[in-house]
């Protein structure tokens, strides 16, 4: 593509980021695989059919195979595509606040369904309690984050999903092209939306060591819970407000 408008660099660019700060564990160019599985009736059999043309899809995966300069916006190789949906929500998000400030509003939550962004007066007084949704029992409230000035994100596998256990769902795994079946749901805490978006969807990577060092290179705080909802471990400095949470 050539000339893209200035929303679609700007997510690409900070997806590139993303992508080398969590070494590929976040990446847009999984679309080829996602697309595939997007399009299986439902549940979906991992047979070793699935398992072939995944493969082939999966070769089509790797950021680093995007090429962005000042021309525009290509693919190094064949067969690639990208997805935005782990990135642009968020990006809507940051956009939808910045237009609130223009029209003076100095408190205000913008909720995008699992991405939200909270802005409030700076007296300290302030705040958003936002409630994280139980992955195992989804009409109830697992966690409370409380939230001022900044952007939170959950991901989890209880919404979009394709094989009847879940153990496929809509996050993939960028070198695997399969779901990481760590956690059941990953929230993330950040400056913008965009951020939280897309460190929502690297965290299902990662085990839960790398999972808190990159958050913490990164200036965000984390609530994981486990795949099977039994334990949750969050990192240090997150404003837990209700619900209970190991650190490391």
């Amino acid at each position: 593509m050539t000339d893209p408008p200035s929303h679609l660099r700007n997510v690409v660019e900070h997806a590139l980021a993303v992508s080398a700060a969590t070494d590929g564990d976040f990446d847009v160019t999984v679309e080829p695989v996602l697309d595939y599985y997007l399009g299986l009736p439902r549940p979906v059999s991992v047979d070793p059919g699935l398992r072939r043309i995944v493969a082939q899809r999966e070769a089509c995966v790797g950021y680093k195979s995007i090429v962005f300069d000042g021309t525009g916006i290509r693919f190094a190789r064949g067969g690639m595509g990208i997805t935005l949906d782990g990135i642009a929500k968020g990006y809507v998000v940051d956009q939808g606040l910045a237009a609130l400030r223009r029209a003076g509003i100095e408190d205000a939550l913008i909720d995008a369904g699992g991405d939200i962004r909270a802005v409030a007066r700076a007296d300290g007084k302030r705040f958003w309690n936002v409630g994280i949704v139980d992955p195992q029992q989804t009409n109830r409230v697992g966690a409370v984050v409380r939230v001022s000035n900044a952007a939170l994100s959950t991901s989890g596998n209880y919404e979009v999903f394709f094989t009847a256990d879940r153990r496929l769902f809509h996050i993939i795994n960028p070198h695997t092209g399969y779901s990481p079946n760590r956690y059941s749901s990953v929230t993330v805490v950040a400056a913008e939306a965009m951020e939280s978006d897309a460190m929502g969807v690297a965290a299902f990577s990662m085990d839960l060591p790398r999972l808190d060092r990159v958050m913490a290179a990164r200036r965000a705080e984390w609530l994981a819970f486990s795949w099977d909802g039994d334990r949750r471990w969050r990192s240090r400095d997150l404003p837990l407000v209700a619900g209970e949470a190991h650190t490391l």
